[in-house]
Formats: C-alpha cells, structure tokens, sequence
C-alpha cells in the first residue's frame, strides 16, 4: 500500500468518525451523568387558564437492599391531607413506584388530589407526608430523610433501605 492510499483511507475514516460524532451529538439532545435527568423534577399543574406551574412539593429517591443493590417495583405511598366538602380533613393516597434503577419520584401532591376529586385544590407542603415503601418479600428497615433542616416545600430527597422479610416466608 503506498503512501497516497493509506492518506486516504485515514482521511475516510476521519470523515465517516465525524458524521458518526455529529449525529450522535445533534439528536442526544439533553444528557446528564449519573441518571440527573430523572430527578430533575418536572412535574407541573396545569392551572384553569391554561398556564402551567411547577409542583411546589413532592418526594423523590431510591429503595435499596442492606447490601446496597436497587430494588425494582417497589411502590412508595403518599398521604396528602386535603379540605373536603363537609370541611372534615380527608387523607387521598397515591402511590410511586422505582423504576430498575431502584429510583422514584412522586407526583405533584396538588395535581394527584386535584385529579383524585375532580377539582382545583392547592395542597400545602405541610399537609403532604410520605409514609413509607413496600415490596413483596421485603420490609422497610431505615428511612434516609436528606432535606435540609429549614427546607418547608419543594421536592424533598428520602432514601429507603429494605431487608428480606423471613418471616412473610414462614408458615404459621
């Protein structure tokens, strides 16, 4: 192979190298390291006019064994306390489940209620409360609360750990 070949050959595969590289880099879009993008909380309500409003509360995270391995499909609850009617508090429940990743996020608390009755409801911070994870075979052993002390709204990191639960396995 003489020397004006190979020049072309390296200029080839530099050419083709460069197309691969535009096209991976003009429709990769957004990316972030470490799974970012999934706790980018983008959960909105959409107000009566049409307007969209970013949620004010909620909770995101991951389940993990005592070994540190994820669990999948686990499903976190929410109590969210809202007025109702007969101007009794009435708790709504809705749940989260991790992904295979082992990492949830929960919904806008005043979207899950205001879909749940069918009406507009501005939920407080205070009046939304996470109470814990489930999976079959599994029961909770810690709760990881990562907020800041000072922290009264927005989207609030809780991590569970879980351990396998014998005695769901045991006949009584």
């Amino acid at each position: 192979m003489d020397l004006s070949t190979l020049r072309q050959r390296l200029l080839d595969v530099r050419a083709v190298a460069t197309a691969i590289g535009l096209v991976v880099l003009v429709s990769s879009g957004k990316a972030s390291a470490n799974g970012d993008e999934f706790f980018a909380f983008k959960s909105t309500t959409i107000n009566p006019d049409g307007s969209r409003k970013l949620a004010e509360a909620g909770f995101f995270g991951s389940v993990k064994d005592e070994a540190g391995n994820y669990i999948d499909d686990a499903t976190i609850t929410v109590a969210v306390t809202v007025p109702s009617e007969s101007g009794e508090p009435q708790r709504l429940m809705y749940d989260a489940y991790t992904n295979v990743l082992g990492r949830y996020r929960t919904l806008d608390p005043s979207g899950a209620a205001s879909d749940l009755l069918e009406m507009e409801i501005k939920v407080a911070p205070e009046d939304v409360e996470l109470l814990g994870v489930e999976k079959k075979g599994y029961k909770q052993l810690r709760r990881i609360d990562r907020s800041r002390r000072s922290q009264k709204k927005g989207m609030v990191e809780v991590d569970f750990i879980v351990t396998k639960d014998d005695s769901a396995a045991k006949p009584k």
